[in-house]
């Protein structure tokens, strides 16, 4: 991602940007990310108790189920990539659409649209920082390049969301499956409702991206068999001669979408036919075309 601070590079060769993600993963101490907890949202003085029940999985970034005083929390310590386009962006005399592409923008846009009752949407809400009442705070923490480390990490402290995830149940009825179209519908219902100087948040490059297929060309060689490269090589050749080179493509709508609506983001609650409580990991919502996406 060409917004990531090159300073905090090593290398003279620029690394792609899944490579970035990997070097600039966070990997703070459980008390390195508690004391951020403690300095950043308990006020000074205060002698309530803060701990990691337990540390999630995650992919790019780091999180971690938290308990401040009786209430529990999602804390999220962002990754270096999307964390250093966040800073870049707040520079004194940055460009005017520095924030284009900003996904730690587009997650708080996000929240706030589904914080309003009427989308029917549950999920994570932000909450502000004690001393300057920001939606995040940047914090100069290990990652696991040493050779970029510390480096400066956005945290997010956000609502527990209770609920299974849905890849955790062992039968799923037809009601609960039902329930969960239904709730995918009204996702991508307020996600299309989104402002346009929100949605420009999500104006950046993702791999997973529909519209990036032909960028798996060079991959085809891992491809076991001849027949299935030659299978993989005719749908690739269709899609650039279809929809690339005739522009059809460009005449599609295009909006914000998930990206990553599966079963173990889909929670669910504990009633009789399982409906869903609540929908977590907006970290690939992307500008899209739904047409080339799972939707």
């Amino acid at each position: 991602m060409s917004s990531v601070d090159k300073s905090q590079l090593s290398d003279d060769a620029p690394p792609s940007d899944e490579e970035m993600r990997k070097r600039l993963k966070p990997a703070p101490t459980d008390d390195q990310v508690l004391e951020v907890i403690r300095s950043t949202y308990t006020k000074e003085g205060d002698e309530t108790t803060v701990e990691i029940i337990k540390e999630l999985d995650s992919y790019d970034d780091k999180n971690y189920w938290v308990r401040i005083g009786q209430q529990e929390y999602l804390a999220k310590v962002h990754n270096g990539v999307e964390s250093q386009v966040y800073w870049k962006a707040r520079q004194p005399g940055a460009a005017e659409d520095a924030k284009t592409g900003c996904v730690i923008d587009l997650h708080t846009a996000i929240f706030q649209q589904f914080s309003q009752p009427e989308w029917g949407v549950t999920t994570s809400v932000t909450f502000p920082t004690v001393a300057a009442n920001d939606e995040v705070s940047l914090h100069s923490l290990p990652v696991h390049s040493a050779a970029d480390s510390p480096c400066r990490l956005v945290v997010r402290l956000m609502r527990w969301i209770p609920g299974n995830p849905m890849s955790s149940s062992n039968y799923l009825s037809m009601e609960s499956l039902v329930h969960a179209g239904r709730y995918l519908g009204k996702t991508a219902l307020g996600l299309d409702a989104l402002a346009p100087d929100q949605v420009q948040y999500g104006k950046r490059y993702h791999a997973w991206d529909g519209k990036h297929t032909l960028d798996l060309k060079p991959f085809i060689s891992y491809v076991q068999g001849e027949e299935r490269q030659n299978m993989v090589r005719s749908v690739l050749d269709a899609f650039e001669s279809q929809l690339i080179q005739t522009k059809v493509g460009d005449s599609f709508r295009s909006g914000i979408l998930m990206g990553d609506y599966n079963d173990a983001n889909i929670l669910m609650n504990e009633t009789e036919h399982g409906e869903v409580a609540g929908l977590i990991d907006f970290g690939d919502s992307v500008i899209r075309v739904p047409m080339l996406e799972k939707r």
